[in-house]
């Protein structure tokens, strides 16, 4: 009697414990959902942090070297390894909701054409040349996206580089190597045509009084009047390959042929290298870089082969080493 008294002692202990322990799991899994709902919460605030962030780089100059922002501190309170085994599961789907709730900033758009060779914002138009059908479309901005709006046939034309005025529209041909001046109408009529001042023309920029041209062969940059027979006025080196051409507030962007490097140069007559970057997506891909241009203080960018245009902020380039 007095065994089994005991052995009712030791199962009345043994429940108590069992139920203690429940009790324990529970409210281990009630603080490792709040833990959940709390890392939810900051994924939300990150997520607002970084689209602000996005907004305000946006309006900076596009010639500003802009460090990578660093993301706010992870919340504190991580789960203990002590928590039940459901906790940790828990904890494993927040951090695999981390995964797809943060996203990489910058968008893609979809050209109308795979072999993209120049690009230039015009207001709110995006021009696009193909040198392969020989045309150039226009896009508008649709809220975020881009909406295909006209094609322009340019007969036997290969554009590789396309500068966009108010009344004109410029086109460089590779294969004949000449400068086209046409008018800015429905059929973008041929006012004239011009030998290019170098042997491979590359790119082609208007500042609303003079044109620039880039010279890939030669390494050079070519200012033009805007008159019938484009006029050289200067001439100027650029160290490198030149694949098409921006000229902002600080000087020209351009890109190197060899390495897709991007490159900030000085105003004319210098032409001085002032900053080389990269931009990741290009590095190591096989398809080569054909286009770019800046908009809104963002990049956009176009590989030969792919009917993909990247949108980028300007942060996203990375500063080469000197």
């Amino acid at each position: 009697e007095a065994r089994l008294a005991e052995a009712e002692r030791g199962g009345s202990s043994a429940v108590e414990d069992a139920r203690r322990r429940e009790s324990e799991a529970r409210e281990a899994l009630e603080r490792s959902g709040a833990q959940a709902a709390a890392a939810q919460a900051e994924l939300r605030r990150l997520e607002t942090a970084c689209a602000r962030l996005e907004e305000r780089l946006a309006h900076r100059s596009v010639a500003e070297s802009v460090p990578p922002a660093p993301l706010p501190d992870a919340p504190r309170g991580a789960v203990s390894w002590r928590l039940p085994l459901a906790a940790l599961l828990a904890a494993a789907g927040v951090a695999s909701a981390a995964f797809w709730f943060i996203r990489p900033l910058g968008r893609e758009h979809v050209l109308p054409t795979s072999h993209p060779s120049a690009l230039v914002w015009d207001g709110g138009l995006l021009w696009v040349a193909d040198w392969h059908d020989g045309t150039l479309h226009t896009m508008s901005r649709s809220g975020g996206s881009l909406r295909p709006e006209r094609r322009y046939a340019l007969g036997e034309s290969h554009p590789v580089g396309l500068a966009v005025g108010r009344d004109r529209v410029f086109v460089a041909d590779a294969w004949t190597r000449r400068i086209e001046r046409r008018r800015k109408d429905d059929v973008l009529t041929l006012e004239s045509s011009v030998p290019s001042p170098g042997p491979k023309p590359s790119g082609l920029y208007f500042d609303g009084k003079y044109l620039w041209s880039a010279d890939q062969a030669l390494g050079r940059v070519y200012q033009h009047a805007d008159d019938e027979t484009l006029t050289v006025l200067g001439e100027f080196s650029a160290a490198h390959a030149p694949v098409g051409l921006y000229y902002g507030a600080e000087g020209f962007w351009t890109v190197d042929a060899r390495d897709a490097g991007f490159f900030r140069l000085q105003p004319p007559p210098s032409l001085a290298v002032a900053g080389g970057y990269r931009l990741k997506e290009l590095v190591d891909d096989p398809r080569p870089f054909s286009a770019f241009t800046w908009g809104a203080g963002r990049l956009w960018v176009a590989r030969d082969g792919s009917a993909t245009l990247l949108e980028r902020p300007a942060w996203r380039l990375r500063e080469l080493s000197r």
